[in-house]
């Protein structure tokens, strides 16, 4: 913009007055400055190649180093150096490393990368999943998913945070503890470990679930299984005192489940057509609906169990009266029940 000192006479062949622009040249320091000043202003994407380097000594690998934004637990938005391992020296070369580099590079370079949050494993599970998910699943699935976590993940996982646990750490997670649990428990671990990082993908905690991949062992059923012979049960059956005679008779005629017989009311009882109506359980004093659909189910049983039935029950028992109850005169339960079938 022009100002009237940068505006002077002049005289033209006709003798009048024209206007002349007169420029006036900034000195090279304060040319310099103002240069400086604009590119502050604008914002410019942080573009990075990253770092490519060697580590190791007797198998080295190519790693390759960047900085990401991250969204630290106070909610604070900053930046961290992270290292990721692109492959071994021998089977990747550096050609393929830095290409490997710059695919994880990709999405920060073109803005599309979402920072991930600083939060531990053991935070993420104590205070975001399990006072909310929990809620949602059966009671005996939501102890489960306590007894596990306090039992196996948080002292492994505990004080790592989320967006460092990766495949590997998983891996030798799962590795480790198949030496001290059964093979079924180390799928019901994955299976539960998988659940956690679901959940923290799909509410924005992470960008990938890192147990996706991992190796669990084959399945093998190692334990013993003690079954008792005709002649074994009977005697047993005539030393028991009742309610847990029946109880008995009727776990081994039906294939009822504990939590089954738990629940089980006299409007469930068919004594007319010999029939047991499987339509709710019972776990730990807590009544639901069977876990699917399934489980919901009519069982045929003999003369011998209906009769067995017929002798418990209290005259003036109602049809939502439950069969079964302890000297408390409360629900049996796994833990109130002085048998285990």
């Amino acid at each position: 913009m022009l100002n009237s000192s940068q505006i002077a006479a002049g005289s033209a062949e006709d003798g009048s007055l024209v206007p002349v622009l007169s420029v006036t040249v900034l000195p090279a320091e304060k040319l310099e400055r103002a240069t400086e000043k604009r590119e502050e202003s604008v914002a410019r994407p942080r573009w990075q190649q990253g770092w490519l380097f060697q580590r190791g000594k007797g198998k080295k690998v190519w790693v390759g180093r960047y900085r990401e934004d991250v969204i630290g637990e106070d909610g604070a938005r900053c930046r961290r150096e992270r290292s990721v391992v692109l492959g071994p020296i021998r089977e990747v070369s550096k050609r393929q490393a830095q290409r490997k580099l710059s695919e994880c590079l990709a999405a920060i370079n073109q803005g599309t990368h979402k920072p991930e949050v600083m939060i531990t494993f053991e935070r993420f599970v104590l205070e975001r999943f399990e006072p909310n998910i929990l809620p949602t699943l059966r009671y005996s699935t939501a102890r489960l998913y306590r007894h596990l976590s306090r039992r196996h993940l948080l002292p492994f996982f505990g004080g790592m945070r989320m967006s460092e646990i990766g495949p590997a750490d998983v891996q030798v997670f799962l590795t480790g503890v198949s030496k001290r649990v059964s093979s079924r428990s180390v799928l019901s671990l994955r299976n539960r470990l998988s659940k956690i990082f679901a959940t923290a993908v799909l509410w924005g905690y992470v960008q990938r679930n890192p147990v996706k991949g991992v190796q669990v062992p084959a399945l093998e059923d190692v334990k013993q299984r003690l079954t008792l012979t005709p002649e074994q049960f009977w005697t047993l059956y005539k030393e028991l005192p009742e309610p847990y005679q029946t109880m008995t008779l009727l776990a081994v005629l039906s294939g009822l489940r504990c939590g089954e017989i738990f629940g089980l009311r006299w409007r469930y009882v068919d004594f007319a057509d010999g029939v047991v109506v499987v339509a709710e359980t019972v776990y730990h004093g807590l009544s639901s609906k069977p876990k699917t659909k399934a489980s919901n189910r009519k069982v045929f049983v003999g003369a011998l169990v209906m009769e067995a039935l017929a002798r418990l029950k209290p005259p003036g028992s109602g049809p939502d009266d439950f069969a079964f109850k302890n000297v408390l005169g409360t629900r049996s339960t796994p833990t109130t029940s002085a048998i285990a079938f």
